[in-house]
């Protein structure tokens, strides 16, 4: 009799032991929402496309009289075409243009594309060049990619000194941040994913060359950049900051962030992200930058530079080390400022980033003299 008791006692125990870590590992995969509380202190849209069947949402800041955004008439299935009033607050759903990606149907299911699933980007041979003058509208341009639990607003930090350098940008909320629409289980392949909508929304717009867009990603939005190498994506220059390699990391830096231990909820959890975000742990196993970008290397060579800070104590920069290990002549710069969001505010961090996209982007119509004194930061750009 008592030792039925005491069975049925550990059964319960690890019942509760078990749904105690399973909630453990929702709250760690969902990530805080951070309203934007501020604009763009440049011309700007509001603009929307969707991603794995959800809205994003982004703020479109041209450069130039004619590269604003127009209709979408490239995109059959774009939903509206509208432009907003400069003056619309941060979460308003319009008016704002918006185009719906052919992969949203797929990936709804999951809330990600396996790489094999991606659709292919296809190059015109007869794109301009880095350098090359191409279309007299036709201008660079740059899509700026937050991290885990960050915002649009947080980006504006790198967004207003590339827009100031000339280069057209776009910021967005990928999807469960900010303002865009929810996912059930967030995580890094449909970061990858929101990435490749924002790229496919970005070449479809008037006065935006499709051979020179860059991409800046931070953390997490870094990650997603590279990985979106893989998918051919049409990236002709990509700057990561801060950004992990590896997903233990990941999910170790969110467990420190919610005071939650490390062992053995790591493994565990790891665990249960594949299983709620239903990506096979193969897929998981086979998303690694380190393997990507000496892919990259040997193969299709996007230009690629790594940033990341000596003083980064959530994304140490050992991740950076790790890259330098698997593709030794990397560009890379190691920066000096204090946590995880701030090497922007290193002096070698703007001379660097802005020379690195002139070399493989080509000019913009902004002297580089001219931009002394104009690499200020927006104060939402002190975290996130």
């Amino acid at each position: 009799m008592w030792g039925i008791v005491a069975a049925c006692t550990g059964i319960a125990a690890l019942a509760v032991l078990a749904g105690l870590i399973w909630l453990a590992a929702v709250k760690a995969q969902t990530p805080r929402r951070v309203p934007n509380t501020e604009l763009p202190p440049v011309p700007f849209e509001e603009v929307e496309w969707t991603s794995g069947g959800a809205v994003i949402r982004g703020w479109w800041m041209p450069r130039g009289t004619g590269s604003g955004a127009g209709p979408d008439t490239a995109a059959s299935d774009a939903e509206g075409s509208a432009r907003a009033p400069e003056t619309a607050r941060p979460g308003s759903a319009g008016p704002s243009r918006a185009c719906r990606s052919s992969s949203d149907a797929e990936a709804a299911r999951s809330g990600f594309s396996d790489p094999s699933s991606v659709r292919p980007f296809a190059f015109d041979a007869s794109s301009p060049r880095p350098g090359s003058s191409g279309p007299t509208s036709a201008r660079p341009a740059v899509v700026v990619a937050h991290g885990w639990g960050s915002n649009r607003t947080r980006m504006l930090r790198y967004a207003v000194p590339l827009h100031a350098a000339g280069y057209s940008v776009l910021v967005y909320d990928a999807r469960g941040h900010g303002d865009s629409g929810a996912i059930r289980a967030p995580n890094g392949l449909q970061f990858r994913d929101d990435l490749i909508s924002a790229l496919e929304w970005l070449r479809r717009q008037p006065g935006v060359d499709g051979g020179r867009i860059g991409v800046l990603g931070h953390s997490l939005g870094g990650f997603a950049g590279v990985l979106a190498l893989e998918a051919n994506a049409p990236i002709a220059a990509l700057v990561t900051d801060a950004m992990p390699v590896r997903f233990e990391t990941m999910v170790e830096a969110e467990l420190r962030r919610r005071r939650l231990p490390k062992h053995p909820l790591r493994w565990l959890i790891m665990r249960i992200f594949a299983l709620r975000s239903r990506i096979p742990w193969e897929t998981i196993r086979r998303a690694d930058p380190v393997r990507v970008l000496a892919e990259n290397r040997a193969g299709r060579r996007v230009p690629t530079l790594h940033v990341h800070s000596i003083r980064d104590n959530f994304i140490p920069h050992a991740e950076l080390e790790l890259i330098l290990d698997g593709v030794p002549d990397a560009a890379h710069l190691l920066v000096d400022t204090e946590g995880h969001s701030r090497s922007n505010q290193d002096p070698r961090f703007w001379p660097t980033v802005l020379g690195f996209f002139r070399k493989h982007l080509g000019d913009t119509d902004v002297p580089p003299e001219n931009l002394q004194g104009q690499m200020r930061v927006p104060s939402s750009g002190t975290s996130g």
